[in-house]
């Protein structure tokens, strides 16, 4: 039996995997993380890229000529020495190849043939790989008598594809406050008619939202159809913009898949983002974790696979409220990466009169935008008070422990224009509920003097993630968060 090994480095954007059935994942620790393995009884190689021509994971022993097994990894660009064993059914026939490779890519692979013939056992055949002594993967894979049917190849779209294809749904939104202060940008898309798909986290903290549309075109946006804030997606009402695009499921979407997403400016600019899949976020969040090569993922933005399919929408943190741009990429940090909500997620029941967002903001069903931040020189949390020549903040932090008796929330006002109403602390926890409400205090500060309010709160009974809103008349004017830890 003849045995014969290619090995070719990995075009990002030119391969064409899908995971496959039997295949063991790298252990934590490993050189290599293993992303990919697939099978099929033929294939070729095109400017350093080899697809299978099909896709399947049987072989007739007779009517199919041979069994190519290709391997991608993620790991470190230079040498690697990549080995296979290929094992029989009977477990007595094994064969070893072994090849010195350089990758030039964090991205490298190498495929195998085994060469088929109406003698060789039928059963259960493995070929196990490992990148420098190190395992990396497992396939198995059938040999039989019986007729086999493949899978049909989707052929990976190119980066121009994807960017014309983004370009088409992707819209910038603008967000910005009563007052006229400028938030930071949200996206959306457009894939169906009179809806605009974004994340909620965009539709909070901003009293007004406008969308840049792919023509250029601006309008204001006014009704939500559909929200959910715990899983940060929501559809407003938007133009009569039909655009053919197919949504990829959620259990095909694996862990090492390739993403685009798109940023763009309100001048019109669009730049294609490139991610990949990097993780899943808890079972309750049922999102998943991109982390972006270039770029950082725009909050409501698409995000498309290789095959041109809708994946999701880019959320902003597992935060409500966290929609400035340091407060997203606190918490992506520990996310470790950018939480994506799958498209599957998304449900709009239809209705006559969809609710203006200015009603909703009214009735408090949106998180109101911060108005007062120009009077505010810093707020923040603290284990205690200094009362000496000056009342100030001690040991200053945003994570406490459990154990800790209590913090101290505190704004230091120096106003622009003299400040007085009631002021009131609210504190929420994770899922936007008010778990501790100060009771009003008056407050009168002269323009261009500095004052400092503080309240004290007893430690919070569970870990978690928790907002602070310090407002004046029912308008928030500094908000902040705090981690408790167990």
């Amino acid at each position: 039996m003849r045995l014969t090994a290619q090995i070719l480095a990995l075009i990002l954007t030119g391969s064409s995997y899908a995971t496959a059935r039997g295949s063991d994942a790298l252990p934590q620790g490993g050189q290599v993380q293993l992303l990919r393995i697939v099978s099929g009884p033929s294939g070729s190689e095109s400017g350093g890229t080899f697809a299978l021509t099909e896709e399947r994971s049987s072989f007739n022993r007779s009517t199919d000529r041979e069994a190519i097994v290709s391997f991608q990894w993620q790991g470190n660009p230079g040498p690697h020495k990549l080995v296979a064993q290929w094992k029989g059914p009977d477990g007595n026939f094994s064969s070893r190849s072994a090849f010195d490779y350089v990758a030039k890519e964090r991205r490298f692979g190498a495929y195998w043939r085994l060469t088929l013939s109406p003698s060789m056992p039928i059963g259960t055949w493995s070929i196990e790989a490992t990148v420098d002594g190190e395992p990396a993967g497992r396939y198995t894979f059938e040999i039989t008598e019986n007729p086999v049917a493949g899978i049909p190849i989707k052929r990976p779209w190119t980066q121009a594809e994807l960017y014309e294809q983004l370009s088409r749904i992707f819209v910038v939104i603008e967000r910005s406050t009563t007052a006229g202060r400028q938030l930071d940008l949200g996206a959306g898309f457009v894939t169906g008619k009179g809806k605009l798909y974004t994340a909620m986290s965009v539709v909070d903290d901003a009293d007004i939202l406008r969308g840049v549309f792919a023509d250029g075109a601006r309008r204001e946006l006014t009704a939500l159809l559909a929200w959910n804030r715990a899983q940060d997606w929501a559809v407003i009402s938007g133009p009569d913009v039909e655009v053919p695009l197919s949504v990829a499921s959620f259990e095909a979407t694996k862990v090492g898949d390739q993403c685009f997403s798109m940023e763009g400016g309100t001048t019109g600019g669009r730049v294609l983002t490139n991610c990949a899949i990097s993780g899943r976020r808890n079972p309750a969040a049922s999102g998943l974790i991109a982390t972006f090569l270039n770029g950082t993922g725009t909050p409501g933005a698409p995000v498309l696979n290789e095959f041109g399919e809708l994946i999701g929408i880019v959320g902003a943190t597992d935060v409500p409220g966290a929609t400035r741009l340091p407060d997203v990429l606190r918490f992506r940090a520990q996310l470790k990466g950018a939480p994506i909500v799958p498209f599957s997620l998304v449900r709009v029941v239809p209705t006559t009169e969809p609710p203006s967002l200015t009603d909703l903001r009214t009735k408090g069903e949106l998180i109101a935008a911060v108005t007062g931040e120009e009077h505010v020189l810093s707020g923040g949390f603290a284990r205690g008070i200094i009362k000496a020549n000056t009342v100030t903040p001690s040991d200053q932090r945003d994570e406490f422990s459990i154990r800790d008796p209590k913090f101290i929330v505190f704004v230091t006002w120096t106003p622009q224009q003299r400040l007085k109403g009631t002021s009131v602390l609210r504190l929420r926890d994770s899922q936007d509920r008010v778990v501790v409400e100060s009771k009003p205090s008056k407050i009168d500060v002269r323009k261009g003097s500095t004052s400092l309010s503080s309240w004290e709160i007893p430690m919070m009974s569970a870990p978690g993630i928790y907002r602070a809103d310090v407002m004046i008349d029912g308008k928030p004017m500094w908000r902040g968060f705090l981690r408790v830890t167990p």
